[in-house]
């Protein structure tokens, strides 16, 4: 947390100045607090900045997502990812992934892939990063949801590279793996 803190700090040194943070001070300080993995301050700063009358930009909505969904708070990171339209915000492929990542930590597939489905509607890009939280839930979860999660996205037609493919032969085995490629004519 120590980068949290130190963010924390020069905020509370620019108060005391009476400076007000501008948008880039907040952003960097909610990214801080992202990679600290401190959900709490990173959104209680998304809240100070509109009460200095300070606007948040997509970039540091989602880093406060991405901070929720690190500590596996899908209940936060829905909360601020729905936030965004209400704002005049468009959130972009990283907030989206971030929230896809919140639900598939928490456990909640169908919350993950509705997600996706927006993602996809937006036609924003996915990648082998936006899908590899899918991985470690189906890995959690066991071969049945695997199995469905990798067969799913083989009829979405989604990118999924050789890590993600190895993955899930070690959760479902070869046989299940190549039977599903082939079927969705992604090998011959």
């Amino acid at each position: 947390k120590g980068d949290a803190v130190k963010a924390s700090e020069v905020l509370s040194a620019m108060a005391q100045r009476r400076l007000v943070p501008n948008q880039h001070v907040y952003g960097a300080a909610i990214h801080a607090c992202n990679r600290s993995r401190d959900a709490a301050r990173a959104t209680k700063l998304l809240q100070r900045m509109s009460e200095e009358s300070v606007t948040p930009n997509v970039v540091c909505f989602s880093s406060a997502i991405c901070a929720c969904a690190k500590v596996g708070d899908a209940a936060e990171a829905e909360n601020l990812f729905t936030a965004m339209p209400v704002r005049q915000l468009q959130p972009n492929a990283f907030s989206y992934a971030a929230v896809i990542q919140a639900h598939c930590v928490s456990g909640d597939v169908r919350a993950a892939w509705q997600r996706l489905r927006e993602m996809r509607q937006a036609q924003l890009p996915i990648t082998a990063a936006t899908l590899r939280p899918f991985l470690k839930l189906g890995t959690s979860q066991g071969p049945k949801v695997m199995q469905a999660i990798f067969e799913s996205m083989l009829q979405g037609d989604l990118p999924i590279d050789e890590a993600f493919r190895e993955g899930v032969m070690s959760v479902v085995g070869v046989e299940v793996t190549y039977g599903l490629l082939r079927r969705y004519n992604r090998i011959k």
